[in-house]
């Protein structure tokens, strides 16, 4: 271990110092690149000359500009239209497209050629529509490949070691269980999505909630002016076919945007899941296929009315409908001592689930060119899930052959989930400062019952003891405030966020007579700060040490004491003492020529949560979440974009050492450990002809899943392709997932007396996918819109004294 890392060091350090770099390319409107166009840099407020950039035969350029911050753009080339574009420092410039002079089309645009992957300081940007590999990927299958992500068996997501991620949806997160929100994200499909941000170092502004990280998804959205309309179809075939398909639309005027979409999702998928368990003298090899299918539609629609040029009023309504059924027939040979087989149990599960999803948000926004930038945003929204099991327990003997004795069940467990938030922002630069204040307040209702039955024939009892009602009610507010100014080479940035979060769950039985009724009330009050310096050291590295505190409460389906039935010998249950684990972390991080970037990173994660599975009676397995005593986790990341010419790569590299400790009462020691490395590579290549290639790979080495599972080595091969077509206004994407089939997943757990062995996958990670998206409008009132736009711009800077 002590070489590896001094290596890490050595190489972190000779990288060291600052170095800020705005890049692009220029193309005209026939997708050709703009040779010896200029690019004039100015510095912002004060519109200061800083330096030109020109660009070369490919139409690329690029600058070193001194500091971080804001810069205007002025591009300009023979026969065409000036372009005035704000940009930062921390993002790549978008590519400009040039349109010709009055004697054209007398319009400058700039459209978004966007790279594949961007880093920021604080996040990663994944442009889903510059990867062609996810075409025909729903946004689960989308977000497994990120950088740093890794999806467990049991479909819980986790960042780079830790299990505290939440995930954002048009900025608003989510509160369903990881389940349900698996679900949820394969209804969505990839052709949905503008871009996927895995963001590591939240601010003040953000919800406290997300130790690991926060995962913003968001949706596409046309603001174009005129009539505009996107139509996209695709499909996928491995052992069954898959498709989908979607619609979205608005009509733009001066005052007015309508906008609208509709999409649809249909996916059957076969998977396996094999489990071999050592319990006291008793061993268990199950092994399970599972064939489940998804039909989903998702629509919305809303309005922008633009009050003035800097007022925007937005009313809007999303939601979806979710069909999901799950047939998993396993067979389970029983041993007793002496590996001789006592008996087999053969299960044929079937489940049926139904979900509907509604949102109704409204908003304002106030935003000046000078910074200044005040929100209101509310928002109210449902969950309604209605979920159904039929599981016999057939017993037979040695052979297989004789029928001893069945136990069946019937299960039914609706959920309801009403959410309410409301929140405001504000912003303003002041000279070389930017302050930022704001108010949050989130009111959730969640409602569950599980009504179980016992089966005998086409007969149904209702086990009243077995059966209960859970009710759980969340009220959490906040406030925050934070500051950020840069000091000739410093850069200091800080946050202060306060959470008081009440919440309150009841367990009641369904019994008439002794029934039971367990409560349990949390409330507390919580200060997360959050601050960051940066130096830079010479022209060409920037150092910036960060430190930030958050926290992960339990999630309401891990509170309810009650014991749900998955099979015969396993049973899920929650636990009301479950208290919220909070993270302290610090990273010192160095970017080196605006490109190379290499953080070192300590967490320390207190009762941090574990996905144990426990015994009961012996031989039977409990599922639980418990707080161990900490996690604590050490790691160095390196990532690098490249570019050379019409190539480009992304290189994601992340080692980290994980430990979890924790004492669970007498001879329950829990102490595991891990090293670990993620690696990701996005390759891409632009041929003649609008072509563009992709090969992407991602590896994950051995690492611990919810704290309490060790897996095996598993990663994945992806190729797509995409093209062009109909004059620009249409793209075709191929794609084939997983090349060499190397998804699988192998995990094991010596717990309580227990050792368990499992493995999981589906043969049809191997995938072919094909997607086509068709692009209509009036391009026509499109340029002229936006040569009124450029020159409202420019007027808007010449009054603010900008330019």
């Amino acid at each position: 271990m002590k070489a590896p890392f001094t290596l890490f060091i050595l190489l972190f350090f000779s990288q060291m110092g600052f170095a800020q770099e705005l890049s692009g390319i220029v193309l005209s409107n026939y997708q050709k690149p703009v040779a010896g166009a200029t690019v004039a840099i100015h510095n912002l407020p004060d519109s200061s000359f800083v330096k030109f950039a020109v660009t070369n035969t490919n139409g690329e350029f690029s600058a070193i500009v001194p500091s971080h911050g804001d810069y205007l753009l002025i591009i300009s080339s023979s026969g065409f239209e000036k372009k005035y574009e704000i940009v930062k420092t921390s993002q790549v410039a978008p590519s400009i497209i040039l349109y010709g002079s009055s004697k054209t089309l007398d319009a400058v645009r700039v459209t978004s050629n966007k790279q594949p992957l961007i880093v920021r300081a604080d996040r990663i940007v994944f442009n889903v529509d510059a990867n062609p590999a996810s075409a025909g990927s729903n946004v689960f299958e989308t977000i497994s490949r990120l950088p740093g992500i890794i999806v467990d068996n049991e479909e819980n997501i986790s960042a780079a070691g830790k299990n505290g991620v939440r995930v954002y949806i048009d900025g608003k997160k989510s509160p369903l269980t990881e389940k349900d929100l698996a679900n949820y994200l394969k209804a969505l499909q990839s052709s949905q999505i503008e871009s996927i941000e895995i963001i590591t170092q939240p601010g003040a502004k953000y919800e406290a909630e997300g130790n690991a990280a926060i995962i913003s998804i968001k949706l596409k959205r046309n603001t174009s002016f005129g009539t505009n309309a996107n139509v996209n179809a695709g499909l996928a075939y491995s052992k069954s076919l898959k498709s989908n398909a979607g619609l979205t639309i608005n009509n733009r005027n001066k005052r007015t945007n309508l906008f609208g979409s509709f999409n649809y999702n249909y996916q059957k998928n076969e998977a396996y899941l094999d489990l071999y368990k050592t319990a006291q003298d008793s061993v268990f090899d199950q092994k399970g296929d599972v064939v489940f299918d998804v039909e989903a539609f998702s629509y919305g629609g809303g309005i922008d009315y633009f009050a003035g040029p800097k007022s925007t009023v937005r009313f809007e309504y999303t939601g979806s409908t979710q069909n999901f059924g799950n047939d998993k027939i396993v067979t389970t040979n029983i041993y007793k001592p002496g590996f001789v087989i006592d008996r087999k149990l053969v299960s044929d599960n079937s489940v049926d689930v139904n979900a509907i999803n509604n949102s109704f948000a409204g908003g304002y926004k106030y935003s000046d060119t000078l910074g200044t930038e005040f929100t209101i945003d509310a928002d109210y929204s449902t969950y309604k899930k209605r979920s159904s099991q039929f599981q016999p327990n057939k017993y037979y003997d040695a052979t297989g052959e004789n029928l001893l004795y069945s136990n069946d069940y019937y299960f039914y467990f609706p959920t309801d989930i009403k959410l309410i938030t409301a929140k405001s922002d504000f912003e303003k630069n002041i000279k070389n400062a930017k302050i930022s204040l704001g108010i949050y307040s989130s009111f959730a209702n969640t409602d569950n019952d599980f009504f179980r039955y016992n089966v005998s024939g086409n007969l149904r009892i209702l086990d009243s003891s077995r059966s209960n009602k859970f009710s759980y009610k969340e009220n959490i507010s906040a406030a925050y405030f934070s500051f950020s100014k840069t000091v000739e080479k410093f850069g200091i940035t800080a946050g202060l966020r306060l959470e008081n979060n009440i919440s309150e769950g009841r367990s009641t039985g369904k019994q008439t007579i002794n029934q039971f009724d367990t409560t349990f009330k949390f409330s507390n009050f919580n200060v997360f700060p959050s601050a960051s310096i940066s130096y830079s050291l010479n022209k060409n590295n920037r150092l910036t040490l960060s430190y930030f505190k958050r926290v992960d409460r339990p999630a309401y389906a891990d509170l309810n004491p009650f014991e749900f039935k998955l099979d015969e010998y396993t049973f899920q249950k929650g636990n009301p003492d479950l208290k919220p684990q909070y993270t302290n972390s610090i990273s010192l991080n160095n970017i080196y020529k605006g490109k190379l970037s290499t953080t070192i990173s300590y967490s320390r994660t207190d009762d941090v949560f574990a996905f144990l599975a426990d015994s009961s009676e012996k031989t039977k397995t409990v599922l639980i979440r418990r707080n161990l005593s900490r996690q604590d986790l050490v790691s160095f990341v390196i990532t690098y974009p490249l570019h050379i010419k019409n190539y480009n790569a992304f290189i994601y590299a992340n080692s980290y050492y994980s430990h979890f400790k924790g004492n669970l009462g007498l001879g329950r020691d829990f102490d595991i450990e891990t090293y670990t490395v993620l690696f990701n590579i996005q390759q891409g290549y632009r041929l003649p002809q609008n072509i563009n290639l992709q090969l992407s790979a991602w590896f994950n080495s051995p690492s611990i899943w919810q704290g309490g599972l060790k897996s095996k080595s598993m990663g994945s091969v992806d190729f797509g392709i995409s093209k062009a077509i109909f004059k620009g206004n249409g793209t075709l994407k191929l794609a084939v997932t997983d090349i060499f089939k190397t998804i699988k997943y192998n995990s094991k757990s010596n717990f309580a007396g227990q050792d368990i062995v499992v493995k999981s996958g589906t043969p049809e990670s191997r995938m072919v996918k094909a997607d086509l998206s068709i692009r209509f409008g009036n391009k026509k009132l499109k340029a002229v819109n936006s040569t009124k736009s450029a020159d409202e711009q420019k007027k808007r800077l010449q009054s603010s004294g900008i330019f």
